[in-house]
């Protein structure tokens, strides 16, 4: 049985160069719909993984390719500060979370590109 491998930052950065720069890129959780907003920063839960934040509100969504950008620079600095201090390397071996500052959320479990759509489960 092959064991299941979670997808990384480098995973979610193929996936939105696979997409348009002007799509929206949605995330499905316990069935609703978010949308990215480019926040990335050292998870709460695990300060050496990163969170993508989310909004419900599409007024407040990020392109993908501006997330894209965001996801780059920040990978680029390869170093983050932890939720509560210090400092962790930064590269795309790092976890993710679908959260915002200061939340918990969910890890990032399927990702697939389908028309500009992320899938994130926590029951697999």
């Amino acid at each position: 049985m092959e064991e299941y491998r979670y997808p990384d930052l480098d995973d979610v950065l193929e996936i939105l160069k696979s997409m348009r720069d002007d799509d929206f890129v949605r995330a499905y959780v316990d069935g609703r719909t978010v949308y990215l907003t480019g926040d990335i920063g050292s998870y709460r839960g695990a300060y050496v993984d990163v969170y993508v934040g989310y909004t419900h509100n599409i007024e407040e969504a990020g392109f993908a390719g501006e997330i894209l950008d965001k996801y780059e620079k920040f990978i680029a600095r390869g170093t983050m500060e932890g939720y509560k201090g210090g400092w962790f390397d930064v590269n795309g071996d790092c976890g993710v979370y679908l959260a915002n500052y200061g939340l918990c959320g969910d890890r990032l479990y399927r990702f697939e590109a389908w028309e500009n759509v992320f899938a994130i489960e926590e029951d697999f």
